[in-house]
């Protein structure tokens, strides 16, 4: 079973909680950052590398984490060929 996890984007201990790498199996799929909005709880703003369709907000960072893991399931469901092909890119530097 294909195995997701996510650690802070940057060594900064200040970004630690709000800038998220998600990864799946070791490899990076995609982004999770806080987004202040001046009310009491803001945003997360999700995003996966694969695809510039694949991205919005959620309300925590849970919610954010879930929506990329659906996203990835839906590729791989639908389209895994595709999506293999766009990770390798990601992951070789050719965008």
């Amino acid at each position: 079973m294909p195995q997701f996890s996510h650690r802070p984007t940057w060594p900064d201990p200040e970004h630690k909680d709000t800038d998220r790498v998600v990864y799946r199996d070791g490899l990076d799929v995609g982004r999770v950052t806080y987004i202040p909005n001046g009310k009491e709880k803001g945003l997360w703003q999700w995003s996966t590398v694969w695809s510039g369709i694949d991205s919005g907000t959620a309300g925590s960072m849970s919610e954010a984490l879930e929506k990329i893991r659906a996203a990835y399931e839906t590729w791989e469901r639908v389209n895994p060929e595709q999506l293999a092909i766009r990770l390798m890119h990601h992951h070789s530097g050719k965008r």
